[in-house]
């Protein structure tokens, strides 16, 4: 059987209503894209692929090589944390070296 359609994703998510609309929009793209398996046959007894749900079990996941793809979500102070200079700080920011 033939999953819904980016189209068929995205029209369901414009009708629907609340909160939760564009999460399950996104959540749908995912499953689409992940071919995730249907709820139904999904094992919920499976091995975690992390030894811990913390920066060394992600890292030893990375390490045993088995991903493929990494995707990090992070805020915008996370550079500037790591001393990464931001855009805008007056003095040390990129822009305020540009117009400098």
């Amino acid at each position: 059987a033939r999953g819904p359609t980016v189209a068929e994703l995205f029209e369901s998510e414009s009708e629907s209503e609340g909160d939760g609309g564009m999460e399950e929009f996104l959540m749908n793209m995912l499953n689409l894209k992940l071919g995730s398996p249907r709820e139904e046959e999904e094992d919920l007894s499976a091995t975690p692929l992390l030894t811990s749900f913390d920066l060394d079990g992600v890292a030893e996941y990375i390490q045993r090589g088995e991903c493929k793809n990494v995707i990090v979500l992070a805020g915008a102070g996370i550079s500037v944390s790591a001393g990464i200079p931001d855009f805008r700080s007056p003095g040390s920011g990129f822009y305020s070296k540009l117009a400098g």
